[in-house]
């Protein structure tokens, strides 16, 4: 039994690789992850983005303001290098929008965070994880960008 949860794990990790691939990471010899900033998050400036800014819109227009504020807690927390547990795979809520369930501990508790996603949000959650890109960007820098 532990012999197939250890092919499995190898199997995981081959595909998890292969997306990274796709995803345009950085190059394997290099120790330096990916920085994805608002300038190259989107689809219409970079097409390995992660979403389009339709993609963007609908996914925030519909959000409550305790929604979005929790969005700009979970991505703030991001950019500051923290690191942060999260399933590997999307869900549907009560209202048919896909999500993940994220956490950062801390010392004495953690914050647990139900983050909405679109097109390669969880992916780009996963490769952040694997320490093959960080995040440079906040949702005040992600609005400013999708407006233009």
């Amino acid at each position: 039994m532990e012999e197939s949860v250890k092919n499995t794990v190898n199997v995981i990790d081959l595909i998890l690789a292969k997306q990274a691939e796709e995803f345009e990471e950085a190059p394997k010899s290099s120790k330096t992850p990916q920085i994805i900033t608002a300038d190259n998050f989107f689809t219409e400036d970079n097409p390995k983005g992660i979403m389009s800014k339709q993609q963007f819109w609908k996914l925030v227009k519909p959000q409550t303001k305790r929604e979005l504020i929790a969005f700009d807690s979970f991505l703030t927390k991001l950019k500051n290098g923290e690191n942060v547990e999260a399933n590997p795979y999307e869900s549907l809520d009560d209202e048919g929008r896909s999500h993940l369930w994220a956490t950062f501990r801390q010392r004495k508790g953690s914050n647990k965070y139900k983050v909405l996603t679109a097109g390669s949000f969880c992916l780009f959650i996963g490769l952040y994880q694997a320490g093959l890109v960080t995040c440079d960007f906040t949702l005040t820098s992600l609005y400013l960008s999708a407006e233009k």
